[in-house]
């Protein structure tokens, strides 16, 4: 089963869930890019932040485990409305996405997919992500008035020997899309580095952090988008930890680290809302996940009680947080945490 988790969570019947962790950088030579004249060739820029209090005390976490779950359920995206959308296992061994809309769930399989996660719903309910197809390769699609649309980004190669965000098998993966209608995400090129990318109307724009690191299933994500069009997501250097987190605001990438961020995920960015709030997972020198809000240059740490490993993977613009964690037990939960 090929499921979806922006760091290191994964039930125990999972073995094919992400863990960049275990890849081994190399340097291998830089891959001029076909679609690179949009690419932004900018100077990263690196943020001092400091670390407020913990924020666990002032909302309200909701456990969610879709219907049908057996070891798995993660909420990936939330929309104004408090609609939800997310990946979950099932009986047959294979990831389903799932939408939960006005209080009622239903599953989102794209055609002839052998696993299909949801990433993203916007205001008006068009649901993006990606999927598997039979031959172990993924694509982009959108859902909208009940049709599938595939999205592939020119060119982007078809990689199976190297873990991407999802897994091997990296073609074009689609993370978000915001109500404007513009596309994040991320492909492969023909050497297996991984490229984030914007997407609107059919016309796709390269967006590779400088200085990243590129090696096989490594490089730059673009995983969010919000409707001012700033970008959040993760690149890879060959430090430790290998994975930082950035967004990309009037034309810059600016790095976001969470301080002490140890172990060997490091700092992603997996969320931002129109007030601008970044929410993602990070890593401890104990390689426990932990998640973070990041909100004009503060930190404050955001945990489900009492959880081993626990991430957040969104925020609307009421400062609602989805995310996922594991129990005691090794099985993983959504959640929702409502601002008190």
């Amino acid at each position: 089963m090929k499921t979806t988790h922006f760091g290191k969570i994964a039930a125990p019947r999972l073995p094919e869930s992400h863990n960049k962790q275990q890849r081994l950088p190399a340097s291998p030579p830089h891959w001029r890019n076909p679609l690179s004249s949009w690419t932004m060739a900018l100077t990263a820029m690196l943020l001092l932040f400091a670390v407020g209090a913990r924020a666990d005390g002032s909302y309200q976490f909701v456990s969610v485990d879709a219907p049908g779950s057996i070891f798995f359920t993660g909420i990936l995206g939330i929309n104004n409305h408090g609609d939800i959308v997310g990946v979950q296992d099932g009986a047959d061994g294979h990831a389903h996405g799932f939408a939960r809309i006005n209080n009622q769930y239903s599953l989102i399989d794209a055609p002839g997919a052998t696993d299909t996660n949801a990433l993203n719903i916007t205001d008006n309910g068009d649901i993006t992500g990606t999927f598997f197809d039979p031959a172990g390769f993924q694509h982009g699609y959108l859902l909208h008035a009940g049709q599938f649309s595939t999205i592939d980004v020119p060119g982007a190669a078809q990689i199976n020997d190297a873990d991407f965000e999802f897994g091997p098998g990296l073609g074009t993966a689609v993370f978000r899309m915001n109500n404007r209608g513009v596309l994040v995400g991320e492909y492969a090129d023909p050497l297996g580095f991984s490229h984030g990318f914007a997407s609107v109307k059919g016309y796709f724009t390269t967006l590779d952090v400088p200085g990243a690191s590129l090696f096989p299933g490594g490089g730059s994500e673009c995983i969010a988008i919000n409707d001012a069009n700033v970008i959040a997501g993760v690149y890879y250097l060959d430090t430790s930890p290998p994975g930082h987190g950035f967004i990309h605001i009037h034309g810059q990438f600016l790095t976001i680290d969470y301080p002490g961020a140890g172990g060997t995920s490091g700092t992603q960015c997996n969320g931002i809302n129109n007030l601008g709030v970044v929410v993602g997972p990070y890593s401890d020198a104990n390689d426990n996940i932990h998640g973070f809000i990041w909100n004009n240059g503060t930190f404050t740490p955001i945990d489900y009680p009492d959880a081993p490993d626990s991430e957040s993977d969104g925020i609307n613009d009421h400062g609602v947080i989805i995310g996922q964690y594991t129990d005691v037990f090794g099985i993983t939960h959504g959640y929702i945490a409502y601002p008190k």
